[in-house]
């Protein structure tokens, strides 16, 4: 009788526990990779989407003032303090009502995100701001109208500390299209 004290074994051909759980380890590094990058690019488009619409408003403006005998934008209901809402709303109705642009711009992902808008007492500038998912240092720190109409009576927001002078709303514009003698 023959004694076999080394057995050969065959093993039989596939993965082990711990190939396959390494591969399942690299895969999802790489899909958290891509979901990152996918998410920033749909930030992008959703702020372009907003440039493009504040574009949008700012060359209706022109044209409107382009028709009027004297070049002036559209009268709105005096501010109180600086740019709002409101204003953004009553020059999109001037606009619309004129058929310069079909209806107001309406944020892509938040319908509660507010677009501001402003137009001189002189109606010669105007200003119009949004708030961006990224952000944009392009209208500085604080806002308030002040660098638009620095001659009216709304020179208290100056010396304001940020968001006082919108009650406790914290001034969030990112991005200003400005136009017009009062713009610096």
């Amino acid at each position: 009788m023959k004694l076999h004290i080394f057995k050969k074994y065959r093993y039989a051909s596939g993965f082990t526990l711990i190939e396959l759980l390494v591969v399942i380890a690299i895969i999802a590094v790489l899909a958290a990779i891509v979901l990152v990058a996918l998410n920033q690019s749909r930030v992008r488009a959703r702020d372009s989407r907003r440039l493009q619409d504040l574009h949008q408003v700012a060359l209706a403006l022109d044209v409107y003032a382009q028709f009027q005998s004297e070049q002036l934008y559209p009268a709105v209901a005096p501010d109180t303090n600086g740019p709002d809402n409101a204003q953004f709303i009553s020059i999109n109705n001037e606009l619309v009502a004129d058929k310069l642009i079909q209806a107001p711009p309406a944020d892509p992902l938040d319908p509660t995100r507010q677009f501001v808008g402003h137009i001189s007492d002189d109606q010669r500038s105007f200003l119009l701001g949004g708030d961006l998912e990224q952000s944009n240092a392009a209208c500085g720190a604080d806002y308030d109208g002040v660098d638009l109409d620095t001659d009216s009576t709304d020179s208290t927001c100056a010396e304001a500390t940020p968001g006082e002078c919108l009650g406790d709303e914290v001034d969030v514009i990112d991005y200003c299209v400005c136009k017009g003698p009062q713009c610096g």
